[in-house]
């Protein structure tokens, strides 16, 4: 990326800002890759102002358009989650079914992503709520659990638009 295309991204006013962006990653280049990763890393455009959580999203999307491996593995990198084991059942419930006794958990675990910076990690993380059945009986005794639903409160336009960019790069590269 020119020092220019540079230097208005980082200048240029709100709703002009991902034109830029788009413009700078189809021009190419490692400048190109860095300064949309710092929009990404919602980094300083000025001494007093830094980029946004609109400016996140926008350097998502350019960094998809960039065919670069680098844009790729830092997309992929910022998208894995860390998801926290379950301390204990958030709820449970008991009922009868066809002479059947059950035991209904409900289970809450949180999905993290710490690569991602500031709003846009905040949007990405999110819970899952997560039910068993746990069945007593059988031959033996023992008890059967199996996951009867799952549930997340993700925010799924800010996963979709981080899952588009990577799929245009993994296409764009001949990736898997």
């Amino acid at each position: 990326m020119s020092s220019e295309l540079c230097k208005r991204l980082r200048t240029c006013a709100q709703s002009e800002r991902e034109g830029v962006a788009i413009q700078s990653a189809r021009s190419g280049g490692q400048d190109a890759v860095a300064e949309l990763i710092r929009m990404v890393e919602a980094k300083k455009r000025s001494l007093f102002s830094r980029y946004d959580y609109e400016d996140q999203l926008t350097g998502v999307k350019a960094l998809g358009e960039t065919r670069s491996r680098e844009a790729l593995n830092y997309l992929q990198g910022l998208y894995t989650p860390t998801k926290d084991v379950p301390v204990a059942a958030a709820s449970q419930t008991s009922r009868r079914e066809a002479g059947r006794a059950f035991i209904v958990t409900h289970e809450k675990v949180g999905a993290d992503y710490p690569n991602a910076k500031d709003e846009l990690r905040r949007r990405l993380s999110h819970e899952i709520d997560i039910y068993y059945d746990i069945e007593y009986g059988g031959e033996l005794r023992m008890p059967s659990r199996r996951k009867s639903r799952e549930s997340d409160n993700k925010d799924a336009q800010v996963h979709g638009v981080v899952q588009s960019a990577i799929r245009k790069l993994k296409a764009s590269l001949g990736a898997q």
